[in-house]
């Protein structure tokens, strides 16, 4: 069980005992299921949702979250805090974490196979449909999550309202179909333009660098563009695939190119700068002594001595 979950936990034990306590002061039920209302939202403070790592960037999707989370607070009053503890165990803040980075890392099978899991262990516990209606609700919040931060060709296949037509269908069965196909189309939006390719995040990004170097527009947040991703998830994907940080990788390949030019002995520096992508000789030669400690005239000098060394022995 995660923090989030045992929070929500204690949040309801003190509640209840609360309760308890005042119906027996006051031998009034009235009294205290008045002090129950009124402990609810504070208590709704001390176990607030929120995701450390995932952003909501859009208004619209941030009032699709609002509208999600008032939707569990509903059913909150119509399941027992005991199967809440139960289905927050199931699907826990980790778990989400754990499904938003599967699907974000394009390992759609997996995450397919794990939206099922969620609904096999429901069933294991003997939850009916209005638990799996609670799972589905949390599950949707997470897909806005996703949704938030990536360019979708169709925002309106994703607006709550359209997610919302899941939670209320009868059969438990339909509803985790329909949640592992909102999870796929999630994936191919992510993967736009190859959704049936086996070419990983960090190969599109190298092929893409290596073919739009030289223009001096080509940044984290233009990658973000290519590959249909907020420019913050795809410096974190890269990373987490390659263990390169993405502006520093863009910079590497551009001075690797002016590398290649400097040896030709063709161009002037400020040519070379341009050529590679960098608006002048100034931002070479900076980027040139964070990679190398030297400014390119240094290092031509050095890798000319070097070759000539190499050619007389």
């Amino acid at each position: 069980m995660d923090k989030y979950s045992i929070k929500r936990l204690i949040s309801y034990l003190v509640q209840s005992v609360i309760v308890v306590v005042l119906l027996s002061v006051t031998k009034s039920i009235v009294a205290a299921l008045i002090a129950a209302a009124v402990l609810a939202p504070v208590m709704t403070l001390f176990t607030d949702y929120k995701s450390p790592e995932t952003k909501i960037r859009k208004p619209e999707h941030l009032e699709s979250l609002k509208e999600a989370n008032a939707l569990t607070s509903a059913y909150d009053e119509e399941i027992s805090p005991f199967d809440i503890a139960q289905l927050d165990e199931i699907y826990s803040h980790n778990d989400e974490e754990k499904l938003i980075n599967l699907i974000m890392l394009e390992k759609n099978d997996i995450a397919k196979e794990t939206v099922n899991s969620f609904f096999d262990a429901l069933e294991k516990l003997g939850g009916g449909r209005e638990m799996a209606s609670y799972l589905a609700t949390n599950l949707i919040r997470t897909y806005v999550k996703i949704i938030s931060n990536i360019q979708v060709t169709d925002s309106g296949k994703y607006k709550f309202d359209n997610l919302l037509k899941i939670i209320k269908l009868d059969e438990v069965e339909q509803m985790k179909k329909e949640l592992t196909d909102v999870a796929d189309s999630i994936y191919c939006e992510i993967n736009l333009s190859k959704c049936n390719s086996d070419e990983t995040i960090g190969e599109r990004v190298r092929n893409y660098v290596e073919q739009n170097y030289s223009n001096h527009d080509l940044d984290v947040s233009k990658i973000g563009d290519y590959l249909n991703l907020s420019p913050s998830y795809a410096t974190k994907l890269f990373k987490q695939e390659t263990g390169e940080v993405l502006s520093n990788y863009i910079n590497s390949v551009r001075v690797d190119k002016a590398k290649e030019l400097l040896m030709q002995g063709v161009y002037r520096i400020d040519r070379i700068a341009k050529m590679v992508g960098y608006l002048d000789a100034r931002a070479l030669t900076r980027a040139f002594k964070r990679l190398y400690g030297l400014t390119p005239s240094q290092y031509k000098e050095i890798a000319s001595i070097e070759s000539d060394c190499e050619q007389n022995d």
